[in-house]
């Protein structure tokens, strides 16, 4: 899988990475320094914990990585949660925590995907 295909198959802008990234290694660094990133998990565990803030902070943590790597449809859902949280809406941020959560395992299985073909390579 190219790193083109693996944009495409996610719904994300290849477009706008490659503009901003020019390497498509580079590019492939980053999706895997993302594979290890843990805010998605503890943005999960303060939501949980009813803890607002913290929730807000990993969110828009998440918001900001998946604007940086062009992950269109992750950065439309982090945002509504980030939104949600911004507002101290717990609710609103629990509503749309499913939809968020599909397009994160969706994406991170497709960049192990994408690590997996990268290994077979060699």
């Amino acid at each position: 899988m190219t790193v083109e295909e693996f944009y495409e198959e996610i719904d994300g802008d290849y477009g706008e990475i490659t503009s901003r990234i020019l390497q498509e290694e580079r590019i492939r660094k980053y999706l895997y320094i993302f594979l290890k990133d843990k805010t998605f998990t503890n943005l999960c565990v303060e939501i949980n914990s009813n803890n607002v803030q913290m929730a807000f902070v990993y969110a828009h943590t998440l918001k900001g990585f998946s604007q940086s790597l062009s992950l269109s449809k992750l950065y439309i859902y982090s945002n509504l949660v980030a939104k949600a949280l911004h507002n101290s809406n717990m609710e609103r941020a629990t509503y749309f925590l499913p939809d968020l959560s599909r397009e994160y395992t969706r994406v991170i299985a497709k960049i192990k995907a994408l690590q997996k073909a990268d290994c077979s390579k060699l």
